[in-house]
């Protein structure tokens, strides 16, 4: 007789009011359910951006946030469990991903993404490296070829890249 109980709950990063990175509190709260096109995922490693501290200093970028929340919009992890409709990437997969429906939830053990914003990790990619690649990554890319207009070959240096 298998006596296991099922874990309903887990450990995630809550802010309940705004200011420093001291606000944020370990918390237990439900597992999330996906739902229709989502996809549940084990986080692995969650970038910190911009966003996310302005967010957390009770800012409106970039857009106003309610309290309580968990922060965290940006993630790598493995594939949990698939909602109704979704196909892929398989359980277990690793993937980087954009959770939740206002980019939150990813300071979590566990958290939600739509299926379209899931994107499997090429092999070599360490999940911490991976998790700063869709908005951080990005951001920089265009940076480095739009505005400095980097072309092969080339070198820039750029002091102090952090944000």
């Amino acid at each position: 007789m298998n006596t296991k109980k099922k874990t309903t709950t887990m450990i995630a990063m809550r802010a309940e009011r705004f200011g420093g990175p001291e606000v944020l509190r370990a918390v237990e709260v439900p597992i999330p359910e996906p739902g229709p096109g989502q996809v549940l995922l084990r986080v692995e490693a969650a970038a910190v951006t911009f966003a996310d501290v302005m967010r957390r200093r009770a800012s409106p970028y970039p857009f106003p946030t309610a309290l309580p929340y968990v922060p965290g919009s940006e993630v790598a992890g493995r594939v949990e469990r698939l909602g109704e409709g979704v196909s892929g990437p398989p359980i277990g997969t690793p993937v980087l991903a954009l959770v939740g429906e206002g980019g939150e939830g990813g300071y979590a053990e566990l958290a939600i993404a739509h299926a379209t914003r899931v994107i499997p990790i090429p092999p070599g990619l360490a999940p911490e490296a991976a998790a700063s690649l869709l908005v951080a990554g990005t951001t920089a890319g265009l940076l480095l070829t739009e505005v400095l207009s980097l072309r092969a070959g080339e070198t820039r240096l750029v002091p102090a890249a952090a944000g």
